[in-house]
C-alpha cells in the first residue's frame, strides 16, 4: 500500500502502523521537507475488512505528529496464479496534512452529502407545532 505524508521533522523515521491489532507495519524515513511517500508491504495475516492506518513521527519543533487513515482491505482482482487473490487497499495520503488523502476526500464527501440529505429529511418529516387559536 502507497501511504503519503507531510509535516514532519526533515529527515526523522516515521513509523506506520496499522490498527484493527496494533501491528507496525513499516518504518520509512522522510524527505529533506518532511515528507514521506512509501510503498508499505501489509503483514500477510491481515484480515480483509476495515482497518486505520497510522504515520507517527515528529515535527520540526519537535512535536508528535499523528496521522491517522481508514482503509479498507479488499481481494485485489488480478492474482499471483496461487488460489488466494493478493490483498490490496485504498492508497492514503496526507499532503494536505488533514490525513485524509485525495481519493479518500471524495468518499468523505460522498458520505457528508448523505448525511446532510438524512438530516434534510428527518427536519421535513419533523411534526410541527400548532399554535394555540385564540
Amino acid at each position: 500500500m502507497r501511504v503519503t505524508g507531510e509535516g514532519f521533522a526533515p529527515n526523522t523515521m516515521v513509523k506506520v502502523w496499522i490498527f484493527s491489532e496494533p501491528t507496525e507495519a513499516a518504518e520509512v524515513l522522510s524527505d529533506d521537507e518532511g515528507r514521506v511517500d512509501a510503498v508499505v508491504e501489509m503483514p500477510a495475516e491481515l484480515a480483509l475488512g476495515q482497518h486505520t492506518v497510522q504515520l507517527n513521527g515528529v515535527t520540526p519543533r519537535g512535536d508528535v505528529r499523528s496521522i491517522n487513515v481508514g482503509v479498507m482491505l479488499v481481494p485485489s482482482t488480478v492474482t499471483d496464479g496461487a488460489d488466494t487473490p493478493e490483498v490490496s487497499s485504498a492508497e492514503i495520503g496526507a499532503n494536505d496534512g488533514s490525513g485524509i488523502g485525495t481519493a479518500l476526500t471524495a468518499l468523505a464527501a460522498v458520505a457528508a452529502l448523505i448525511g446532510l440529505a438524512v438530516a434534510a429529511l428527518a427536519v421535513a418529516r419533523r411534526p410541527r407545532r400548532r399554535t394555540p387559536q385564540t
